[in-house]
């Protein structure tokens, strides 16, 4: 989560540098938006995945598949923002 708020206030800084229209605004804004409500999604079901492996007394690998899943949807939405971030700012 760090990482992606740091490069989101370094894409706001750059924004500001070159001077976005308004709709690359609001572009930008989703996107990071849409970044950092994957990563909060992702931090509740790594947490759920938790309570649910200490009370039923599993293994890490029992819910390793699901923590991979939504650790991959990160991602995608990560590489998602980072393409629209090419597309803006070339």
């Amino acid at each position: 989560m760090k990482i992606h708020g740091i490069i989101g206030f370094l894409v706001i800084l750059a924004g500001l540098a070159v001077g976005l229209e308004k709709w690359e605004w609001v572009t930008v804004a989703l996107t990071i938006g849409l970044v950092v409500g994957a990563e909060l999604i992702n931090s509740s079901i790594e947490e759920l995945a938790n309570v649910v492996r200490d009370e039923n007394k599993l293994g890490y690998e029992t819910t390793r598949k699901v923590r991979d899943v939504a650790a991959g949807a990160v991602l995608v939405t990560a590489i998602i923002a980072g393409i629209v971030g090419i597309l803006i700012f070339w």
